[in-house]
């Protein structure tokens, strides 16, 4: 008997110790489920703002603990099809959310609204996360954009705001790719497809839709774009709304006091390259073109607007290629309407040096076709061109002075024939 009444005692106890750690019902019948460790039966109103819960899981303490508290400690094992430790699912005609986590901590401690880890040695693919939107049908789709993922931060902080992080890492030789997004086309319907879109709005001071960071002791890119197929393949296409000069649909930067570079290369490996560099001066300020593996200025332009071509310049000429083929007559008479000048450029930018030159407005007088007008009303000089004017001068300066020689050459002869004459009849 004393045997059975200490079995009924010690199970007594143990139950109770039981019962302040269990899942019981809720007597009011709000919550079908509660977990009760030293809390209050109902629920904060200002936590949950008059919610309804088909089940409730809390985790507190009546005083500050450095233990973890966890509202559900939930485990699936042993399927060989699949294990889920939590499912939600819900529906109604407003907003349906499978699953919601909130944080809300204080201190230096970071808070997390959901956090996925997996710790597993299997060899299939492994995700963190998978979400996936199944939305509308054949028959009726959805006019409403569909997010597999969807990412918003609002802070009050001096520090960063980040609406998605990804970090990855892989001890073995594989790649490692922090994000990969593809947007698929199965069904094969004419909707574009965009990989990423990122859109930066709302800042006074620096607005960045990309920003990437590569840094190692190998090759590093910050950004690689591939494309393959269709009757357009643009690996790069950046659109600026605005045509203000200080407005660029694209900006290469050297963070050092060296050239920012282009690098064009196929399988054949290193091609063309142009860098530019901001000097001291317009003077100094140089945008090249080489060539590689020579390594040398191809041609060169300087802030000044001087240029500098290391080869021979050649234009097409080729007879096929042109129409309306008429001479050049009566040059002489024009040219001499035209002024051979020095003078010195009024913009300090450029070289102070002493030019020779014309001056635009005299040769369009007697040869507009020498001269272009731009939407300034800044006039330029075809001064090769000029070539085949100064050509046909010096044919028509030839034919005068091939004239005058047989006239010359006739008067001297005259004049030796009178002279002889004269000589004879002396005799």
């Amino acid at each position: 008997m004393k045997k059975l009444l200490f079995y009924f005692i010690n199970l007594l106890c143990s139950l109770s110790s039981f019962a302040q750690n269990s899942i019981t019902s809720d007597p009011n019948g709000t919550d079908a489920i509660q977990k009760i460790v030293g809390i209050p039966a109902s629920r904060n109103p200002a936590l949950y703002l008059g919610d309804t819960y088909s089940t409730q899981f809390v985790s507190t303490g009546n005083s500050p603990t450095t233990h973890p508290l966890i509202g559900i400690g939930s485990l699936a094992n042993n399927s060989t099809y699949s294990n889920i430790a939590i499912l939600g699912e819900s529906s109604g005609s407003g907003f349906n959310y499978g699953v919601v986590g909130f944080a809300n901590g204080t201190g230096w401690n970071s808070n997390y609204g959901g956090y996925f880890k997996i710790v597993s040695e299997a060899t299939g693919p492994q995700y963190g996360v998978y979400s996936g939107v199944y939305s509308g049908s054949y028959s009726s789709s959805s006019p409403n954009a569909s997010y597999a993922f969807l990412g918003e931060t609002f802070a009050f902080s001096s520090n960063s705001s980040y609406g998605v992080v990804g970090s990855s890492d892989n001890y073995d030789s594989g790649p490692v790719v922090a994000g990969n997004f593809i947007a698929r086309n199965v069904y094969g319907s004419s909707g574009n497809r965009t990989g990423i879109i990122s859109e930066v709005e709302g800042s006074s001071v620096l607005s960045i839709g990309i920003k990437t960071h590569s840094r190692g002791s190998g090759d590093n890119f910050g950004l690689i774009s591939e494309v393959t197929g269709g009757s357009t393949s643009v690996a790069g296409k950046f659109l600026a709304n605005s045509n203000a000069t200080n407005n660029f649909q694209l900006m290469l930067e050297e963070k050092e006091n060296d050239f920012a570079r282009i690098s064009f290369r196929n399988i054949n490996g290193d091609g063309w390259h142009q860098a530019a560099n901001k000097g001291a001066d317009a003077a100094s300020s140089q945008f090249n073109f080489y060539y590689v593996p020579n390594a040398s200025d191809v041609f060169s332009l300087t802030g000044n607007g001087n240029a500098l071509l290391a080869g021979t310049l050649t234009q097409s000429s080729d007879w096929r290629l042109k129409n309306n083929i008429q001479p050049i007559n009566n040059v002489l008479q024009k040219i001499n309407e035209v002024r051979g000048i020095y003078f010195n450029w009024k913009d300090e930018n450029r070289s102070q040096n002493k030019q020779i030159g014309f001056i635009a407005q005299e040769i369009e007088k007697v040869f507009p076709e020498l001269v272009n007008t731009d939407s300034k009303g800044f006039k330029s000089v075809a001064y090769a061109n000029m070539s085949a004017v100064l050509l046909e001068a010096i044919k028509e300066q030839n034919q005068r002075i091939n004239a005058l020689e047989r006239e010359l050459s006739e008067i001297k002869t005259l004049l030796k024939n009178s002279l002889n004459y004269d000589s004879k009849n002396a005799k």
